[in-house]
């Protein structure tokens, strides 16, 4: 790790926008309309295997560095900011700006609220993702939607009486599996898998073990390569619903995208 050196910049000590959940930092502590590079990474991190001995602790093994986040992105924000010690940032001929954001794991949160508070427009961004040290011009995009679908409850043991939920809910992931492996024909050999990915990681539903289930609720995110729209793969979703309703006049879902 190269040492740091003890000198400060001169300029006045930047101020967090602690309201767009972001840290930013430029050569002056006065607020730009356009910076010339944002070097760009994430303070959070994805959950770890309890299992993990000191999953948030920094652990050196033969060489190499482990723990939660090491690679996305605390070691880019811990060189990012090694490398500001250096600079004296009131001889930068341009600004530069240091945005660190939140919550990035669970749906870009901090990005976005920082989006809309637009403090300034970046001309260039490294963004510190992990990338295995290939140089990439861009990143999948990231879509999220909280899928609600609605049943009606009856006891099981007069199950005509109602509509199941979760049954309902596993013909339309069945139907988000197709469409998962329809967009693989839509491959970009810039991206490891090439293509537009979905998962639906998380579902739950029902009140007990002797009752149909009346609602199910599963999230779906799905990874979008440059190029295709967002709303693209939400689309084809909405369409699996409409087919659905047709066979089942039952069937009935929510979905709220994020």
């Amino acid at each position: 790790m190269p040492a740091v050196s003890s000198a400060r910049p001169r300029s006045k000590a930047p101020s967090p926008l602690r309201s767009a959940g972001a840290l930013q930092i430029t050569s002056q502590a006065e607020a730009y309309a356009t910076v010339e590079l944002a070097l760009v990474g994430h303070t959070d991190t994805v959950p770890y295997d309890p299992n993990w001995t000191e999953a948030l602790k920094l652990t050196e093994s033969d060489g190499q560095l482990y723990g939660r986040g090491a690679c996305d992105t605390k070691a880019f924000i811990a060189a990012t900011l090694t490398a500001i010690e250096n600079i004296d940032l009131e001889k930068l001929k341009k600004p530069l700006a240091l945005v660190f954001t939140a919550d990035e794991e669970i749906g870009c949160l901090g990005a976005k609220r920082l989006a809309d508070a637009r403090p300034f427009n970046a001309r260039y961004a490294i963004v510190g993702e992990p990338t295995s040290l290939q140089p990439m011009r861009a990143g999948k995009g990231y879509c999220l939607a909280e899928i609600t679908v609605h049943g009606r409850e009856a006891h099981s043991a007069y199950p005509q009486l109602g509509a199941s939920a979760i049954f309902h809910a596993s013909r339309l992931i069945n139907r988000i599996e197709e469409i998962a492996e329809d967009l693989k024909s839509d491959a970009r050999a810039d991206f490891d898998p090439p293509y537009t990915t979905l998962n639906v990681g998380l579902i739950e539903g029902g009140t007990a073990k002797n009752i149909v289930p009346g609602e199910c609720r599963f999230t779906l995110e799905w990874r979008t390569i440059p190029g295709q729209e967002s709303d693209y793969v939400l689309n084809l979703v909405k369409r699996a619903v409409d087919d659905l309703q047709k066979l089942d006049p039952d069937f009935a879902c929510q979905i709220d995208a994020a």
